[in-house]
């Protein structure tokens, strides 16, 4: 895998109010996309401003390319601005047409007026808006000023798109427009996309890593399972009983409502019925496979989603393809509650 584009080190920001954010450690690698899943108040919002220099961190540093970019070049901070878009929840734009907004990057970095043409149509297209060109901005309902945003972010071709919530405020239909927009980018440009979101499941669909945020700390970088459910006591010790209808053995200390992670590489996967003394055994079935640096990624529809991480060696012995029925051992002490 490529060197990682952004590297955050004791990243540290502390408020009057006493919120604290706090990551230790933190690598975005090129042409990936992050998804920073968190309740409201988590911290998702603090850390895509000091991504973007919004909010400057009191303690640590953040690196692009190998370089610190906040501190004492300020050159060095102006040329990271220009390669690092953050688009906010509520969309900003200029009383102008909408053709104006999302050229107007483009016009601040000189480009001639037949490419800005070309391009910002092209971008208006893509995002469902072409029609909407010259219709003065303001009259924008809330999902086309996400759009819009949108448009004027990407149009920009940054190397880090960051989003706070990017489809919070548009219908299920818009909101997947915007999801495939991001996916199909992201793989062309290879362009590195961090977004925040309280969707679960919206994170699963675009992100190849889910980070988790929660008091303003990342409990984990790259769990990619992550369910709601309870945790209560039954005849056989504690148990998780998800959303989804799912019971899994679980040895938490905590009751009650909560966030249940399982890691991928602690999910174990055979051909056959497991004989094994795991306290969770599910039937699935493999809907997605894919190559992930040394490992292979493989998506299992067991009742729940899981995603698994096996070796390559582990996945050409056991033959594996998409449609495959599979078997997965889970031990009590990986499904953790948080």
């Amino acid at each position: 895998m490529a060197d990682p584009i952004i590297v955050v080190e004791n990243l540290a920001h502390r408020y009057a109010s006493g919120f604290h954010l706090r990551v230790v450690h933190l690598a975005l690698s090129p042409g990936r996309t992050y998804a920073i899943y968190g309740t409201n108040g988590s911290g998702k919002t603090t850390l895509l401003n000091m991504l973007a220099l919004l909010t400057l961190p009191q303690e640590g540093r953040i690196l692009f390319e190998g370089r610190p970019v906040h501190g004492a070049d300020p050159a060095r901070g102006r040329q990271y601005r220009r390669r690092v878009t953050l688009l906010m929840q509520h969309v900003y734009l200029f009383r102008s047409t909408v053709f104006e907004n999302v050229a107007s990057g483009l016009r601040f970095r000189g480009m001639a007026k037949e490419a800005i043409e070309e391009r910002v149509t092209g971008m208006l297209g893509r995002v469902g808006l072409r029609e909407f060109a010259h219709r003065p901005a303001h009259s924008l309902s809330g999902g086309e000023a996400q759009r819009a945003g949108l448009a004027r972010a990407l149009v920009t071709e940054p190397d880090v798109l960051l989003l706070d919530e990017p489809t919070a405020s548009v219908d299920a239909a818009h909101g997947r427009q915007i999801e495939e927009i991001l996916r199909e980018t992201c793989r062309q440009r290879r362009m590195t996309v961090v977004l925040s979101t309280h969707q679960y499941e919206q994170a699963r669909r675009i992100a190849d890593e889910v980070l988790i945020m929660r008091d303003g700390r990342m409990l984990e970088a790259g769990p990619e399972n992550v369910f709601s459910g309870r945790v209560e006591d039954s005849a056989h010790g504690p148990v998780v009983r998800l959303d989804g209808g799912v019971t899994l053995r679980t040895d938490a200390a905590a009751r009650g409502t909560a966030h249940i992670a399982i890691a991928p590489d602690e999910v174990r996967l055979s051909r056959q019925p497991v004989s094994t003394a795991a306290a969770n055994t599910l039937e699935g079935v493999v809907s997605a496979a894919a190559v992930d640096g040394d490992r292979i990624r493989l998506s299992v529809d067991a009742g729940l989603r899981l995603t698994v991480h096996v070796s390559r060696d582990s996945f050409a012995g056991m033959g594996l393809t998409v449609g495959d029925t599979v078997y997965a051992a889970i031990e009590a002490s990986a499904v953790r509650a948080t």
